[in-house]
């Protein structure tokens, strides 16, 4: 059964594109007619003087034909009714039968409402009615089910089909499987999990044997400067100083490295946070740490569902970046609350460029030098780290001078 030529140019989304913009141009030209493929339902095209005559001429029906009988994707075309008992099938493509098991003499004159089942998401129908009833193209994804009762999920497409006075007069449904892209996503996923688990074993692997290499440099140098000082001149001193210093940073970049792969590896045990407690708590120990005075102020009734022990590494690095950027000539005031569901850790520090808020959650990356601000730069990696275990999400906010707020979004 050939596809009558007036719906050709909406059965594919690129033919639909040349449509609009034809439609476009006529209207630059200040015409008020409504551009639209000259045909009867017949398939008869009626010759006109138009860009789109024109594009007839360039592309055969013929080839429209073979395009849209060869695509992969269903197709559909219906009646424009939306209330019971249309929208009635009138024509689909061999993609459809393949896809669903209906033949097209089985669908044509019955409703597409035959795909549906007990699993069909009926807060989709409504959507999808809402659209058409509101004249919007219809996108969304739910399950269908084949003439033997199997489900399967698909992506919808729907758009209206109008003549000149911009009345429907068909729904043209593109219908697409999901299996194939569900099946290469989750073989995607499988390979990422594998090469993570590769990268995190060779990173376990490394921290963990250079450890001993490490530590026999440090003493080997402390050795040397106290049982042969005074046979070492005051330069060789200084260079083994500097080498057991540079051996000691070595070493807790291995330590770093080593608990920011553990944090990927860790079993997770999720329950029911009091995360002002452990805040509270927290803030204690990094302030006494530190040795700074500050004024952490933590909203009360703050809870979340996670891995408290990963939790509480979580808060411990916010709170630890925020003492130590905290300006030199105060003392740091810190406040833990919560907005629109997400935790936020907000300090009144030296704060950073927005267009660094990204950059910062990565490994060992440092917006200033170690002698302005010693340390490894993992900490905010640690962080995102442990939110991705959570399916969460953090993202920062920051301006020179002004401070910096740390939002953290846990998911379920």
């Amino acid at each position: 059964m050939p596809l009558p030529l007036y719906l050709v140019n909406v059965a594919r989304p690129r033919s639909w594109t040349i449509f609009k913009d034809f439609r476009r141009a006529r209207r630059m030209r200040r015409e008020t007619s409504t551009l639209h493929i000259c045909g009867d339902p017949g398939g008869s095209p009626r010759r006109k003087d138009s860009p789109v005559a024109d594009v007839q001429k360039e592309f055969p029906p013929e080839l429209f034909q073979h395009a849209v009988e060869s695509a992969y994707d269903a197709i559909l075309i219906t009646t424009p009714g939306i209330d019971e008992p249309e929208p009635l099938i009138e024509w689909v493509n061999p993609a459809f039968e393949r896809m669903t098991g209906y033949s097209r003499e089985e669908v044509v004159g019955r409703s597409p409402r035959i795909l549906q089942g007990p699993k069909t998401d009926r807060a989709m129908l409504d959507r999808l009615r809402d659209d058409l009833a509101n004249g919007r193209t219809f996108h969304g994804q739910g399950i269908n089910y084949r003439k033997d009762g199997t489900e399967y999920q698909v992506e919808w497409n729907i758009s209206a089909l109008r003549d000149e006075s911009g009345a429907v007069k068909h729904w043209v449904a593109i219908q697409r499987d999901m299996a194939e892209r569900l099946r290469q996503t989750e073989e995607l996923e499988a390979r990422v999990k594998e090469r993570t688990r590769e990268l995190e074993g060779f990173l376990y692997t490394v921290s963990h044997d250079f450890r001993a290499p490490l530590r026999a440099i440090m003493s080997a140098s402390m050795i040397l400067i106290e049982d042969y000082g005074d046979q070492i001149d005051r330069e060789g001193q200084s260079e083994l100083k500097r080498q057991s210093a540079a051996a000691k940073k070595l070493g807790v970049l291995m330590d770093d490295l080593l608990r920011l792969s553990r944090l990927t590896r860790a079993e997770m045990h999720p329950e029911e946070v009091d995360l002002t407690a452990l805040c509270r708590e927290v803030a204690e120990e990094v302030t006494r740490n530190a040795g700074a005075t500050c004024e952490v102020t933590v909203e009360e009734g703050l809870k979340a569902t996670g891995d408290a022990a990963l939790l509480r590494l979580l808060f411990q690095n916010l709170l630890e970046n925020a003492v130590k950027f905290a300006k030199k000539d105060g003392s740091p005031k810190i406040e833990i609350g919560q907005e629109e569901g997400a935790i936020f850790v907000r300090d009144e520090g030296i704060g950073f460029a927005q267009d660094k808020a990204e950059r910062i959650f990565g490994p060992f990356e440092r917006l200033h030098t170690e002698a302005e601000y010693p340390g490894t730069g993992v900490g905010l990696a640690n962080v995102k780290r442990i939110v991705d275990r959570h399916s969460g999400r953090v993202w920062a906010e920051g301006r020179p001078g002004e401070g910096a707020t740390f939002w953290v979004r846990l998911g379920h």
